[in-house]
């Protein structure tokens, strides 16, 4: 969530088509409530333990690299190519979010979170859709003869 809320500053140097600054914008509106709530949560019950991660030191270092790619070719791209990457990028990010949370969620025993993580889960899936949608509007396709 830290990272996806954040990614409408991308905008900011970026002069984009609305319907695209519209979607980024409200991709970033949605993990920044979901991760000030997360943050409330990990302050008030360390067990939680968010600031790690669980995951072996070489996928770190993956997801790390990953992610200066692309920060790295997005920023170096523009028009077509950057709004393609970038929507490519936040499919990515909102489809390993949604099953995350519902991953979560399974094991999950605190009623209130449990039911944070079923509508995370749910509105990540409707913004992941959105931007499907938004990805086929877009795209044009000439069957073969």
């Amino acid at each position: 969530m830290s990272d996806e809320k954040n990614v409408s500053k991308l905008l900011i140097i970026k002069r984009e088509r609305e319907e695209l600054n519209a979607l980024i914008k409200e991709i970033a509106h949605a993990c920044d409530e979901a991760h000030k709530q997360l943050e409330k949560w990990d302050k008030a019950d360390p067990a939680l333990d968010m600031k790690n991660p669980g995951l072996p030191y070489y996928e770190v270092k993956s997801r790390e690299a990953i992610a200066k790619t692309k920060a790295k070719e997005l920023l170096s791209e523009k028009g077509k190519d950057f709004e393609l990457h970038l929507l490519l990028a936040q499919d990515e990010a909102l489809t390993y979010g949604y099953h995350l949370a519902g991953v979560l969620r399974a094991g999950e025993q605190n009623a209130e979170r449990a039911r944070f993580l079923d509508q995370l889960s749910l509105q990540l899936q409707k913004l992941q859709g959105k931007l499907i949608t938004m990805l086929l509007s877009n795209y044009s396709w000439q069957p073969d003869r």
